[in-house]
Parts: structure tokens; sequence; C-alpha cells
């Protein structure tokens, strides 16, 4: 088999591996974060939570967005070797 075949299919499944790390990674950061009770005292207190949870999710997306990408590279450079 060619050299240059083994090195990308080889690189395309460490990126892909990478990727799917990435992608678990997100959801246990997810879970982690989204898990605890919320008690509130005061209606200031769930404006607050609420703007940051909404943070918390738009960059949650975002690292999925990422870590799919990724994985779906390393797949092509698989199957492109």
């Amino acid at each position: 088999m060619n050299p240059h075949k083994i090195a990308s299919s080889t690189v395309g499944l460490i990126v892909f591996v990478v990727g799917i790390g990435l992608l678990i990674y997100t959801f246990a950061l997810a879970f982690s974060s989204l898990s605890h009770p919320i008690t509130f005292t005061q209606p200031a207190e769930v404006t607050s939570y609420l703007l940051g949870l909404l943070k918390s999710i738009a960059y949650l997306l975002v690292m999925g967005l990422c870590a799919t990408l990724v994985a779906v590279m390393g797949l092509k450079m698989f199957h492109s070797g």
C-alpha cells in the first residue's frame, strides 16, 4: 500500500478521534453545568441566571459545532486516503 495513503488514513483517524473526544467533553461540560439545583431569593437573580444560562448554551453550541466539524474533517481525510 502507498505510504501516503497510510499516513493520510492515520491522520484522518486521529483527527476523527480528537473530534469525538471534543464532543464527549462538550456533553460532559453541559451535563455538569446544568445538573445543579438552583434557588432564587430575588427576581434580579433570575434575570442574571437566565442571561448566564443563555451565554453558556451559546458557548456549548459553538463548541459542539466545532467538534462536529473536526470529526467530519477527520472522516473525509480518512476516506480520501
